[in-house]
């Protein structure tokens, strides 16, 4: 299927892949791919055997500004941190609002799991610590 007459990238070329002449595109949410499934996943995987180090990094910096708008740089300046709880350095995740997408920090998969069981609620997560102080007095004073 030829891109579509009334997309802007549709004029940058004839409808053909760009690489074997094939008429089959595809589209992602970033719009219209100049080369078929076939030919960038070929492209792609020969950059992966070419140096999978820096296609893995490739692909994370990629993942970490589409998800979160942030550079590998932040991300390193974020977990440098440790976890934003427990302080932790194994596993981190890049916490984020669901809601506004606005990076908070740096939690463990143990923490960043906890928190999205209380729903992100500082409500809950008080109502929890009341509980465990009434349940436990010996241990959270």
């Amino acid at each position: 299927m030829a891109a579509p007459l009334g997309n802007k990238n549709a004029i940058k070329h004839d409808g053909r892949c760009a690489h074997c002449g094939g008429t089959e595109f595809y589209y992602k949410k970033n719009g219209w791919q100049s080369a078929c499934k076939a030919c960038n996943n070929a492209r792609s995987m020969a950059q992966y055997r070419a140096d999978p180090e820096a296609w893995k990094r490739r692909v994370r910096d990629n993942e970490l500004k589409r998800k979160y708008g942030i550079s590998r740089e932040e991300y390193e300046v974020l977990i440098s941190k440790g976890c934003g709880i427990c302080g932790g350095t194994n596993k981190l995740h890049v916490d984020h609002d669901h809601k506004t997408g606005k990076v908070r920090g740096a939690l463990c998969a143990s923490c960043n799991r906890g928190l999205g069981m209380f729903k992100d609620s500082p409500a809950l997560l008080q109502a929890a610590v009341e509980y465990l102080r009434e349940v436990m007095p010996y241990v959270i004073r």
